[in-house]
């Protein structure tokens, strides 16, 4: 499903090159949950902006669904990236002016191949999931932590991704929301036919993924 081969990014401070991730290779099954793991700076949130299609690498492959990722033009990723990967930020990205709702439409509404009846629908699915229908016409001021997340979620979940990608998805969370966070992407990956990368330096949060890759200095150890 997702298969990454001598990934290695590269950066130039005044004439000098700078390894951030260094050969880094491998794979991901459907329906399966594997975490990033690592300290401040060894590069976890660089790894996740290449998997998502948001920064290329300097060398090595990512294929998703047995497309290379970063051999498409610009146009072309970006439309690949919209319909394969979804992504959920620690910090939730609410659009404060819309309600729980509308946030999680947002991804759809511009889109000309989704009609209106198709938006009610997938919405009511992705909510009914999520166990957020009772909040469904709040505002993000208006809804927990827990809420805000479970919404950052099913906005990335609306276009059916693939892929979803998680940057510390349980950070802002009490112990008691990071656990129910957990239990939402095993379920998500039962039921959409999905698969999630994320990235955490919580070990219990670690500890409920399938798989862990921990990382230091830019490389898988």
């Amino acid at each position: 499903m997702l298969k990454i081969t001598k990934l290695s990014k590269a950066i130039k401070n005044e004439g000098t090159e700078i390894n951030i991730l260094q050969d880094i290779s491998f794979s991901l099954n459907t329906r399966e949950i594997l975490c990033i793991m690592g300290p401040s700076g060894c590069g976890k949130s660089t790894l996740l902006g290449i998997l998502g299609g948001l920064d290329s690498p300097t060398r090595g492959k990512v294929f998703l669904d047995n497309k290379d990722m970063y051999e498409l033009s610009n146009a072309d990723l970006n439309t690949f990236r919209n319909q394969n990967i979804g992504m959920v930020f620690q910090n939730h990205n609410l659009v404060k002016e819309l309600t729980c709702y509308e946030n999680i439409c947002l991804p759809l509404i511009f889109s000309k191949k989704t009609n209106k009846n198709d938006i009610v629908k997938k919405a009511e699915k992705i909510i009914n999931a999520l166990g957020l229908n009772e909040k469904k016409h709040r505002y993000p001021y208006q809804l927990s932590g827990g809420e805000q997340q479970r919404t950052s979620v099913a906005r990335a979940l609306i276009r059916n991704p693939r892929l979803l990608l998680a940057d510390e998805p349980t950070g802002n969370l009490d112990q008691k929301n990071a656990k129910n966070m957990m239990e939402i992407l095993h379920n998500i990956v039962k039921k959409f036919d999905t698969s999630v990368v994320l990235v955490t330096h919580d070990a219990e949060t670690a500890g409920k993924c399938h798989r862990t890759i921990n990382l230091l200095d830019g490389r898988i150890i």
